[in-house]
């Protein structure tokens, strides 16, 4: 019910930014939505959760926006260069871990 009333204010509102986070511990899994002219331009879930409340792989989706906002960059410019870090960092990560 939330995400529709956000999705129409953000709808009547089209330049406007909204970073959603939602959590269902009952059923252990978690979301963001990076939402903006009614549509949910990024969207991740975590339903690797191994404990209740507790986000597994759920990637800062927002950091990049977050980014834009403060330098005064165009909204969506940062995500691809964004999205390559997290790639090397990961691969960076599972390359320590295989020359343990």
């Amino acid at each position: 019910m939330v995400e529709s009333h956000v999705l129409g204010v953000s709808e009547a509102v089209p330049t406007a930014v909204f970073l959603l986070t939602f959590r269902d511990e009952q059923y252990s899994y978690s979301k963001k939505w990076v939402i903006r002219g009614g549509e949910i331009i990024q969207g991740i879930q975590d339903y690797c959760q191994k404990t209740q409340a507790i986000d597994w792989a759920l990637l800062d989706i927002f950091a990049p926006f977050l980014a834009e906002y403060e330098a005064g960059l165009e909204f969506g410019s940062l995500w691809g260069q964004w999205l390559d870090d997290v790639i090397k960092a990961t691969n960076d990560l599972k390359a320590k871990l295989q020359s343990q």
